[in-house]
């Protein structure tokens, strides 16, 4: 008995934050798009290291975008999307002015592994296309719905005020999972590298990552050649550009493309806005769940790091909202699950970043429609 007393009494205490969060006269549409708050205070002195940092930006994304979006067994094409949506929206709704949303590896995989579970690839190159009485389903169906799903929890844990969990996130926590995902998007670019399938696909199973190491082992003689040649010339020009020419043009204050360079270039059609498959929104509640709470861990994390070191506040219910709208929106233009890019926030601030300004956006809108498609292996 007491312990269901507790129970209801938690629930009222919830009710009464979310009447509070959605009715008092707080919540206006100033106060929950910030964008409308810091742009009066925008000073002319930003434009020169915010327009820097938006070409940085946008250079970096799109090679980062596309093999990210191999990470989430998708076309390279859904990863340009992700580099366009999600920051546009951040840009109205998010509070911290340095960190980087779109792609990231850790939500990536979370998105390869939870669209492989739903429809499985085939030895045969295919994949499935039905579930649970579901058909004509492809892979973007599936990741569409579960940013749908992820943006979802996220507005319900805004509106339920829990971004209070996020005090339990010490920085050991926060680095460990920065470098088990390193450790698994070095893992999952090996097949790209060698231009090998692997025996087993991605799956859910405890530990799967030794299975995927043997499986890369027991595929190393069929490799590739000349898809292996083209990955090490591409890792080469790469590491020369970065070790030897980028330092240079670092102090002069100029972004040099390289990695753009590396992948030539790929053709870029924005998609028109439709309605994800809702009928697979039970199928991903847990998933989607699992990737907002990732989501929002990353994203606070790094927003609180760099609120610190240039002194300014973020809010993290804010944070949390402009999450969830991020997702909602977004899943309506052929997006799949977001997240604060670890390495783009660092670059975006190591670039003079000073707000969140449009620019880059922008730019990637000029550059996505000028490349061309390019191997899977320059990734």
């Amino acid at each position: 008995m007491p312990h269901s007393r507790g129970v209801v009494a938690y629930a009222k205490k919830a009710s009464r934050r979310m009447r509070h969060t959605l009715c008092t006269p707080e919540v206006t549409y100033l106060y929950r798009i910030p964008v409308t708050q810091w742009i009066q205070k925008y000073r002319r002195e930003y434009i020169v290291p915010d327009t820097a940092a938006g070409i940085t930006m946008a250079i970096y994304n799109v090679p980062q975008g596309m093999a990210y979006s191999v990470l989430a067994s998708l076309s390279p094409v859904y990863g340009l999307y992700a580099s366009f949506f999600p920051p546009l929206l951040y840009f109205l709704f998010g509070t911290s002015r340095h960190i980087s949303i779109g792609v990231f590896s850790i939500t990536c995989l979370m998105v390869g592994q939870t669209r492989q579970s739903i429809l499985p690839d085939y030895a045969n190159g295919t994949h499935a296309t039905e579930y649970k009485g579901m058909t004509g389903l492809s892979p973007p169906d599936v990741v569409i719905v579960l940013a749908f799903v992820t943006g979802m929890v996220q507005i319900i844990m805004w509106a339920l005020h829990l971004s209070f969990l996020s005090a339990y996130l010490s920085d050991s926590v926060v680095s460990g999972l920065t470098f088990a995902a390193a450790l698994h998007a070095l893992i999952a670019q090996v097949p790209g590298i060698l231009g090998v399938k692997l025996d087993h696909p991605d799956t859910d199973n405890f530990l799967h990552i030794i299975t995927k190491i043997k499986d890369i082992f027991v595929a190393v003689p069929r490799t590739n050649l000349v898809t292996l040649l083209l990955s090490v010339c591409t890792i080469v020009f790469l590491l020369i550009f970065k070790k030897l020419v980028e330092p240079t043009f670092r102090r002069w204050r100029i972004p040099l493309p390289s990695e753009l360079i590396a992948v030539r270039f790929a053709v870029l059609r924005l998609p028109a806005p439709k309605l994800p498959r809702f009928e697979l929104v039970p199928d991903l509640i847990n998933h989607g769940a699992s990737i907002a709470i990732v989501a929002y861990v990353v994203t606070l994390s790094m927003g609180k790091l760099f609120a610190r070191k240039h002194k300014y506040q973020i809010n993290n219910d804010q944070e949390m909202l402009a999450l969830g709208i991020v997702g909602v929106v977004s899943s309506f233009f052929s997006v799949f699950p977001t997240s604060t890019s670890l390495s783009r926030s660092l670059v975006n601030e190591a670039s003079g970043a000073r707000t969140q300004v449009l620019l880059h956006i922008l730019l990637n809108s000029f550059i996505y429609h000028k490349l061309i498609v390019c191997p899977l292996c320059s990734l």
